[in-house]
């Protein structure tokens, strides 16, 4: 007959049964000795050294959602040809609702101030001459924005300086250089937020007074959490 020892049977069982320790735990070193018997003789237990894994996390799968900030007339970058008016600025109730209907991943918006559909261009414009623009965008219960992207240009001749902030991240901030007149279709920049835990909640804004930008399009990286 043979009869197995563990030297840890939490991890390894005398039968050989194998629990891996906990994730976050360290790997389990156990020996396992045997002994053989025949009638009446016995070999000297000989051990045999095994290290148990410790769980991996389990990774759930990164999805992915698109907000174009383009109206529908507009199906391509180089179509914003001019730099124009502003229209009604949006309220956190029309951009709830933009957002929410790109994706049930969102919940709402709020804190817009000097968001606007820009009339020329076809797409969202933040802030004005005389103040910043900016609006909180908040996740869905059950997820958690793990990267953020925004694509942006400067308004007419003016540089711009575009950020995206939330929970303790260290805020991303990119800037566009003035731009000529008439240039709207090109030198377009994007600016990107990562969360390696999540966020429940993000801010995108403008710096300062002064500094406008045309939003294109804002790409959400997002994780499902408990």
């Amino acid at each position: 007959s043979v009869a197995w020892s563990s030297s840890n049977e939490a991890v390894i069982s005398n039968a050989g049964v194998v629990t891996r320790p906990a994730e976050g735990q360290p790997d389990a070193t156990v020996t396992m000795s045997y002994v053989i018997t025949v009638g009446a003789e016995s070999t000297t237990a000989v051990g045999i050294e095994f290290t148990v894994k410790a769980q991996e996390p389990v990774v759930v799968p990164q999805n992915q959602v698109v907000v174009s900030t383009l109206l529908p007339s507009v199906t391509s970058v180089s179509q914003l040809t001019s730099g124009g008016s502003s229209g009604t600025a949006y309220t956190d109730a029309t951009l709830s609702t933009f957002f929410t209907s790109a994706s049930n991943k969102f919940a709402s918006v709020t804190g817009a101030s000097k968001v606007y559909p820009n009339e020329d261009t076809q797409a969202m414009k933040l802030g004005t001459g005389s103040a910043v623009g900016t609006f909180t965008v908040n996740m869905a219960s059950g997820f958690a924005a793990t990267k953020i992207s925004v694509v942006f240009h400067a308004y007419k001749m003016n540089a711009t300086v575009l950020t995206i902030a939330g929970g303790t991240e260290t805020t991303a901030t990119q800037s566009i250089a003035a731009p000529s007149a008439t240039d709207y279709t090109t030198g377009s920049s994007t600016v990107e937020l990562t969360s390696a835990s999540g966020l429940s909640s993000f801010t995108i804004a403008t710096t300062s007074a002064g500094y406008r930008a045309f939003i294109y399009s804002i790409t959400v990286d997002y994780i499902a959490v408990v």
